[in-house]
């Protein structure tokens, strides 16, 4: 049976995009993460995060910091009876070009692979227009955009909304 998966940006959409956030103490959860989570779970849906984490290979961060704090945010859903079918991370700086960051889609084709997924009643989630540009790459087509208009580098074909409350107003 195929899968509808909601894909989450982490940086931006489960938490503040403070900098490269990269202890537990610098993790702050995004209003309204925990509901809408169970809400799109509640109606199907099975969560996946996929992130661009440029620290690890900037060297600002180890990618054993990453995990710990990675695992500690699973845990945090965990306690709301939230789960993650994966939790997948891109340790590349842009420079490198690597296939796995976004806007490349190397770990979506991971996901695709791992898992039957119903691309067409799937969605992505992001902050930046590389989250939904690899998303249409890799075949889905249902994305929100969380921000302005003006933040957008170019022009997406994408549902925009200002805080992730409204994106009950989207997948029903």
């Amino acid at each position: 049976m195929l899968k509808k998966i909601i894909i989450l940006d982490r940086d931006g959409v489960i938490n503040l995009d403070t900098h490269y956030p990269h202890k537990i103490n610098e993790i702050i959860f995004m209003p309204y993460i925990f509901d809408v989570c169970k809400y799109l779970t509640n109606k199907g849906y099975e969560l996946a995060v996929i992130t661009n984490q440029s620290g690890i290979g900037r060297g600002i961060f180890s990618n054993n910091e990453y995990l710990k704090v990675r695992d500690w945010i699973i845990s945090k859903f965990e306690e709301h009876n939230i789960k993650f079918l994966e939790f997948l991370h891109c340790p590349h700086k842009p420079e490198i070009n690597c296939e796995c960051r976004k806007p490349n889609t190397a770990l979506y084709e991971i996901l695709k692979k791992k898992y039957p997924i119903d691309l067409s009643n799937s969605w992505a989630i992001g902050d930046r227009d590389t989250d939904v540009i690899a998303a249409n790459k890799a075949g889905i087509k249902n994305t929100i955009f969380i921000g302005n208009q003006k933040e957008l580098k170019v022009s997406i074909d994408s549902n925009i909304v200002k805080s992730l409350e409204e994106i009950k107003n989207i997948i029903h």
